[in-house]
């Protein structure tokens, strides 16, 4: 049973709208997004600097997570940092060889002096490194540079099925994750601005709320997709909307045509699905454990939300 809400959000002012409550509370200050970037550009110096693991180099470090991505809320920015290396002709290469780049990378963050007190390793899985950063979470990944070997965005889901053809699904979408994260950011990054306020909004909400299973992600693409072309509220209108779709979740289907034609690809998935907009094989509810959101959700919808 979940803990009723009586306010929206914790500081939220009687009669205060989200969209004031936003500007006063969420939407971080330039100072905090500038002293944070500076952070995280040494860091990766760092990296680059401290990377000597032959016949492999660093050829760009690419930032994404909400710092990447333009939807950090005030003291909320996950950080995502996709390492993306020369010596890699394929995802398969990537395969091969993963396991001893995080090695390898696991070392190089250990001699991060500058670092060492405020960055503390939480997680390591088989395609990343999980830190915590002063309460941001930082994640690392070796990536294969797909966009830079097919040149356009629109041959990267060929290069997606090409693989699809002869390996599971789980495959095809765990192994992309990493590459196809600059067509993740681009899309969330170019969004419409009142998704992006109802984003920090439901980042500032879901921490409030202790939902450790809702990523990111997922509240990025449900506020997109609820933005889309047929709305026409306001802020607190676009938050209800997406609360909604978390209450109802077991009967949501959000699909983009973005990067690839869905139509195509929703054989593959069963309802409820937030597929993915830049790997079509990708069905994000699959990792997502929505029973806690949904109730939190209907809770928060009885209340007043102005």
């Amino acid at each position: 049973m979940c803990e009723i809400p009586t306010k929206v959000f914790d500081k939220i002012n009687n009669d205060e709208s989200l969209d004031d409550f936003h500007e006063r509370c969420v939407l971080p200050t330039k100072e905090e997004i500038v002293s944070l970037n500076k952070e995280v550009d040494s860091f990766v110096r760092f990296l680059e600097q401290g990377f000597s693991l032959k016949p492999y180099s660093i050829a760009r470090v690419f930032k994404a997570g909400s710092l990447g991505n333009d939807t950090a809320a005030r003291g909320i920015a996950d950080i995502e940092l996709v390492v993306f290396l020369d010596g890699l002709s394929s995802v398969h290469d990537l395969i091969t060889a993963r396991a001893k780049l995080l090695d390898h990378l696991q070392e190089v963050v250990k001699g991060y002096d500058h670092w060492r007190s405020g960055l503390k390793l939480k997680e390591r899985t088989t395609l990343y490194l999980s830190y915590v950063l002063y309460g941001h979470e930082l994640t690392i990944l070796p990536g294969f540079d797909i966009m830079s070997h097919v040149k356009r965005k629109e041959r990267v889901v060929r290069e997606i099925d090409a693989v699809a053809q002869y390996k599971s699904i789980e495959f095809v979408s765990q192994q992309f994750s990493a590459s196809v994260v600059p067509l993740q950011v681009d899309f969330v990054k170019n969004s419409d601005e009142t998704a992006k306020k109802v984003i920090r909004l439901l980042k500032q909400w879901k921490l409030e709320r202790k939902l450790t299973g809702l990523s990111s992600y997922t509240l990025e693409l449900l506020a997109i997709h609820a933005a889309g072309a047929d709305f026409r509220g306001n802020t607190t209108d676009l938050f209800v909307k997406v609360l909604m779709l978390i209450r109802n979740y077991s009967s949501v289907r959000v699909a983009f045509d973005e990067n690839y034609t869905s139509q195509d690809y929703l054989q593959y998935h069963e309802i409820p699905y937030i597929v993915d907009v830049a790997n079509p094989f990708n069905n994000l509810m699959i990792v997502v454990d929505m029973t806690q959101a949904s109730q939190q959700a209907a809770a928060t919808l009885r209340l007043r939300i102005n």
